[in-house]
């Protein structure tokens, strides 16, 4: 078998339209029509024709191995017992995972190796200079093989970084541990010196008490109202304006990463996956993965039977303690491709153009500002009084007081959703806290503490509000231990 990149006889690889009519998979006017949107839209020309539902995974995968004269594999048990643990112990999962290459094994100087994207021009480089080879043999596999196999190799390893990542970064900044020795010292000096005050005077300590509790209050509410009359400027401007996103050139688009954390809501998938194919952003760069709990069965059939365009991916979250939302996005992170990342709840409706608004949105705003959050607010304001009452606090928290937050440059406590990212400095900052229940706000505000900034997208996602008494109890009263 050729090594990587040998050409055909002729010189040149034979082309992946040519392979794809030549074996069945498509039409000469389907290729004509994906070419046609590769010339409007850019991208690579397989997952455009992945992503219109011309061919399957296999069949993509299958031709490009053709194309660049490799063997392909489908996946079984006997890949996993190919790999030679000592070649795989030269490198760290995270350059796996960048590189996109799983190395099996070493022969007559020749590395053999699993790879999902074949195309990448720096992969023999690098392979040659890691594994100290002259040779490769690339073996190419789908990208859910790849992640199957990469799951099976390091899901343990994966997972401890997905819950205690952040604790081994920067201890002082995860909630694993509640309080610190300083913050228990400090509430049991001020407890003991409130109980000798209340034994001594408890009538001076009442007023004091009760005065503490008015001047915090007023400048409580003095500092609401100053953010809010300066935010209300934002009423007046629009920061990214509808001409900014038509002037985005849609070639030079970047991949997108849209993380969709679900559980146990197998009757809304099928809506949350005809809301995002009306994305305004070309679905060939769009990098969609719902993340399942393992044991998730139903959501998971649900699932499969909206029969979701290819550039979705399905990822089962292996089963463990704590079982939060932060916990599956973490563990997304790992098998993300996009230069920017955003999260979508399953119930979401976002506004088309979001996504394009973001990447306008970061150019205007500067290298300085990791995340960019778009407002929310609910489809169903109208159901009761409770949904009135979300609706108002929403309207009042995204437009006016995070707007003001934005217009002081001070730190910004994301939302759990439609919070747009830059994905290099996410992983930088340890992503989410799998121990904090309010893990979005919790971001922001580290965010601001490693010296980065959030700014405010003018956007909206709407999605439902809590219809009943209980519900809204057991949310809010999770927000506050947040």
């Amino acid at each position: 078998m050729s090594a990587f990149g040998t050409a055909t006889n002729d010189g040149q690889p034979q082309r992946l339209g040519s392979i794809l009519i030549e074996q069945g998979k498509i039409t000469a006017p389907q290729l004509d029509e994906a070419l046609a949107v590769q010339k409007e839209k850019g991208g690579r020309l397989g997952w455009l024709l992945l992503t219109l539902g011309m061919i399957t995974r296999l069949d993509l995968f299958a031709s490009l191995a053709i194309h660049f004269s490799l063997v392909f594999r489908k996946y079984s048990p006997d890949l996993i017992t190919e790999i030679d643990r000592s070649v795989l112990g030269q490198i760290d999962y995270d350059k796996i995972l960048e590189q996109h290459v799983i190395p099996c094994s070493i022969v007559d100087d020749t590395l053999l190796l699993f790879t999902d994207f074949p195309d990448r021009l720096q992969l023999a480089d690098f392979c040659k200079t890691h594994f100290r080879v002259k040779q490769i043999q690339p073996v190419v596999v789908t990208d859910l093989d790849f992640m199957h196999i990469i799951q099976e190799l390091y899901g343990k390893s994966l997972m401890d970084q997905s819950i205690n990542g952040l604790f081994y970064r920067d201890s002082s900044e995860s909630a694993y541990s509640v309080f610190t020795k300083t913050q228990v010292l400090f509430m049991g000096g001020l407890g003991f010196g409130v109980l000798i005050w209340l034994y001594l005077d408890a009538y001076t300590f009442l007023i004091a008490a009760f005065s503490f509790c008015q001047i915090a209050f007023f400048v409580g509410v003095l500092y609401k109202v100053v953010l809010s009359l300066a935010g209300s400027k934002f009423e007046q401007t629009e920061f990214v304006t509808k001409e900014d996103v038509d002037n985005l050139e849609e070639k030079e688009l970047p991949v997108y990463t849209i993380l969709v954390p679900v559980y146990k809501e197998p009757e809304i998938v099928h809506v949350l996956v005809n809301s995002l194919k009306k994305m305004n952003y070309p679905q060939g760069k769009l990098d969609i993965l719902l993340l399942l709990e393992e044991e998730d069965t139903p959501t998971y059939e649900a699932a499969k039977k909206a029969h979701p365009p290819g550039n979705w991916r399905f990822i089962r979250v292996p089963d463990s303690l704590p079982k939060t939302k932060p916990k599956a996005c973490n563990y997304g992170v790992f098998f993300s491709r996009g230069a920017f990342l955003t999260i979508y709840d399953a119930e979401d409706i976002p506004d088309p153009d979001q996504l394009k608004k973001a990447i306008v949105g970061f150019q205007k705003y500067g290298e300085s500002y990791v995340c960019l959050q778009a407002a929310l607010n609910y489809f169903n304001a109208d159901e009761n009084i409770i949904t009135r009452l979300f609706t108002l606090e929403y309207s009042y928290w995204f437009d006016y007081l995070l707007t003001g937050l934005d217009y002081f440059h001070l730190p910004i406590p994301l939302g759990g959703t439609s919070n747009h990212f830059r994905m290099d400095i996410l992983k930088e900052l340890g992503s989410w806290d799998p121990y904090n229940v309010t893990e979005d706000a919790d971001l922001g505000i580290r965010a601001s503490a490693n010296g980065y900034k959030v700014g405010i997208l003018n956007s909206t996602t709407y999605e439902e509000a809590n219809t009943r008494y209980g519900n809204w109890l057991r949310q809010r009263s999770r927000w506050i231990k947040g």
